[in-house]
């Protein structure tokens, strides 16, 4: 009878070998696709991308007037369109809504006295008596209260001993025959009609 040859053997020879020579680089993979191009309307994409030319962004330009993304009226912008400052588009509580000074300062942070398109937003508060005075003269107040020269309007400004602040408000010129406006404090507890602004 044969015996195999493995009883044999001292050692088996199925160990593993030694590791061969490394093989040359495969070829170079297919150019990746670019990026997405695709901007919000307004929105500017320049460049292509590359290390010398890369993307920049430009975020959307506005110009004076109502605009229901940024929670109200533009009265005031700067040369690129690209920041200014929003008026609510009607006084707090509604068109002919009056309150004292201290009132106003709660009425700020109530969302409910906000239009809709402007309690998307949280950091509305009352202008002061400077930012008042382009308020006053924006085409949008003037048109939509009916009469704004029966109004004055309440600024975040205090005089220095804080019993009083800063209103805006027409007074009757009889020099020009028409309404100019009027800076002067008052005492907090005189009523006044409250806009809020914010920044964009």
């Amino acid at each position: 009878m044969s015996v195999p040859y493995a009883l044999h053997a001292t050692t088996s020879g199925n160990g593993p070998g030694p590791i061969g020579a490394q093989g040359i680089d495969g070829e170079a993979g297919a150019a990746g696709l670019g990026g997405v191009l695709t901007s919000g309307t307004g929105i500017t994409v320049t460049g292509t991308g590359t290390v010398g030319n890369p993307y920049n962004v430009l975020p959307k330009s506005y110009t004076l007037g109502y605009h229901e993304e940024l929670g109200g009226y533009v009265f005031r912008v700067n040369a690129n369109g690209r920041h200014g400052i929003v008026m609510t588009r009607y006084p707090l509580g509604g068109t002919y809504t009056e309150m004292n000074w201290n009132d106003a300062q709660n009425a700020i942070g109530d969302i409910s006295n906000y239009p809709v398109e402007a309690r998307n937003f949280s950091d509305w508060r009352i202008p002061t008596k400077f930012q008042l005075y382009f308020i006053l003269e924006s085409e949008h107040l003037l048109t939509y209260l009916a009469n704004p020269t029966l109004h004055g309007f309440w600024s975040s400004t205090e005089d220095t001993n804080y019993l009083r602040a800063y209103r805006r408000g027409y007074i009757y010129d009889n020099a020009s025959s028409s309404y100019i406006q009027s800076n002067y404090t008052v005492v907090k507890t005189e009523l006044n009609t409250v806009i809020a602004i914010r920044y964009f």
